[in-house]
């Protein structure tokens, strides 16, 4: 899979766009996010270079927009009270804006009630023709992303392993796309292999780019890129024990984590074990036979048949490695607990 650090980056695009007539209705482009798909990073890289974009005819959207991405619209979009407001405040943005192609990209609208929700009310925007898009991997690797990221908030009460399983229809990618197909047949859907062999580029920035139309050349700077890294589950576990006082707290240590940590305590693919990993694998095989035609991919031997299931898996299930690895978080919270602001300073 693709990982993307905090190094800098140069992303080289064609300042070309398809040529349309102003009879042409403007596209929206519509990224749904989902979990450790580089959806932080291709923010962070559209949010710096807009001048760029739009050179390129494309427009990220500003209406809804807080810091680099539209989660703030999910959460508008959740009352229906809101709705026109937010028609009227796109409506307006499209109309002034002289790009062909817009963008709005949120990592938290993708699940069947949100999405389709987003989907009913930015299609009732004249003269934009919406075309939603997200990226997907293997599913045992998004369940346990999406339960590192509520633990990560502090927000998990039943613990991992419940929490995967009461969510394993989020990750029926096939039957989603269903769902929304039925809804708006109108509209045109694409799902990405969330893959490095399969990007373009091996990178999903310049994959996103692409599909967007910003083309493959010129120089866009990537600097710094934001990247949501996840701690490893003995650090959390070790975080739960800590106890911060407040959310912010919490979140405070984190950045601190990310910042400063070693690269030991940031760990995937370590909540579940391999069999946990084939048991949630076997039950979407006839999902992802289906994937496989959206992609052209052969995902019944990627995601299944081809996985090595006992190497895939970075769990702890000794007692004592596992009471180890939580003693060696907890002594490195503290050592960030205590770092001073102006070493911190320095560091960065």
């Amino acid at each position: 899979m693709l990982i993307l650090g905090l190094a800098p980056i140069v992303y080289a695009f064609a300042l070309t766009s398809p040529a349309m007539t102003h009879a042409d209705p403007k596209t929206l482009f519509v990224h749904l996010g989902t979990e450790k798909t580089g959806t932080t990073s291709v923010q962070s890289v559209l949010a710096r270079n807009e001048a760029t974009l739009r050179a390129a005819g494309v427009s990220y959207v500003k209406a809804f927009r807080r810091g680099i991405c539209h989660n703030h619209l999910t959460r508008l979009l959740r009352e229906d009270r809101h709705d026109a407001h937010i028609r009227t405040k796109l409506s307006r943005e499209i109309a002034q804006t002289h790009q062909r192609h817009l963008l709005i990209s949120t990592e938290t609208a993708f699940g069947t009630h949100d999405a389709r929700k987003m989907i009913s009310t930015l299609a009732g925007i004249d003269g934009v023709r919406l075309k939603p898009f997200f990226y997907f991997r293997r599913q045992d690797l998004f369940l346990e992303s999406l339960a590192k990221q509520r633990g990560k908030t502090g927000q998990l009460v039943a613990g991992y392993l419940p929490f995967i399983n009461a969510r394993r229809q989020k990750a029926d990618y096939a039957a989603f796309l269903r769902a929304m197909r039925r809804d708006a047949p109108q509209i045109t859907w694409a799902a990405h292999l969330y893959d490095r062999a399969y990007l373009r580029g091996h990178d999903v920035v310049q994959d996103v780019f692409h599909h967007i139309g910003a083309g493959t050349m010129g120089l866009i700077e990537g600097g710094h890129v934001t990247a949501n890294r996840t701690p490893s589950l003995a650090f959390l576990t070790a975080l739960d024990q800590h106890a911060p006082a407040t959310a912010f707290e919490r979140q405070h240590i984190i950045r601190r984590a990310e910042a400063h940590a070693r690269p030991a305590f940031f760990q995937s693919a370590d909540v579940l074990t391999g069999c946990q990993r084939e048991e949630i694998m076997d039950g979407f095989r006839t999902c992802n036979a289906q994937m496989s035609d959206e992609v052209g991919v052969d995902l019944s031997a990627l995601f299944h048949d081809d996985v090595a299931w006992d190497r895939v898996s970075h769990a702890i299930t000794d007692p004592d490695e596992w009471d180890w690895a939580v003693q060696a978080a907890r002594l490195e919270i503290k050592r960030l607990c205590n770092l001073r602001p102006a070493s911190a300073t320095k560091a960065a």
